[in-house]
């Protein structure tokens, strides 16, 4: 975890992360998003993350790694998929925060903000 931690994510944020993942029982990995040309972009609240995932990284610092363990229930569940990950398997993930984008950070929100309050109290 970073010294400082600036951005910790929250709901609805962009954010940009790595992640390895393989199944509890595996030592190979089925996904590495490090082999891929970069970092992998959600919306949290709108885009479609594993469950476990997206409660896993709740309060994470830009910056920091986590090891999870996402129980079968938060991950792929009695489908798994095929070829990859056995039904009902619990899964490890190792996921490091590259970038938290929140809404609250953007300049823009708080001028809308200030603007919309401003013309409240000169309307009322």
């Amino acid at each position: 975890k970073p010294r400082n931690c600036y951005n910790k994510v929250g709901k609805n944020d962009r954010i940009q992360l790595h992640y390895t993942a393989r199944q509890w029982n595996a030592e190979t990995e089925f996904f590495n998003s490090y082999e891929m040309s970069g970092p992998l972009s959600f919306k949290l609240g709108a885009d479609k993350l594993m469950k476990g995932l997206e409660q896993g990284i709740q309060d994470m610092c830009e910056g920091e790694v986590r090891k999870l363990l996402i129980p079968s229930s938060l991950a792929y569940g009695e489908a798994g998929i095929p070829g990859q990950v056995e039904p009902n398997m619990a899964l490890v993930l190792e996921v490091e925060m590259v970038k938290v984008d929140s809404p609250f950070n953007n300049p823009w929100f708080w001028c809308g903000l200030a603007l919309i309050v401003g013309l409240f109290l000169y309307t009322r």
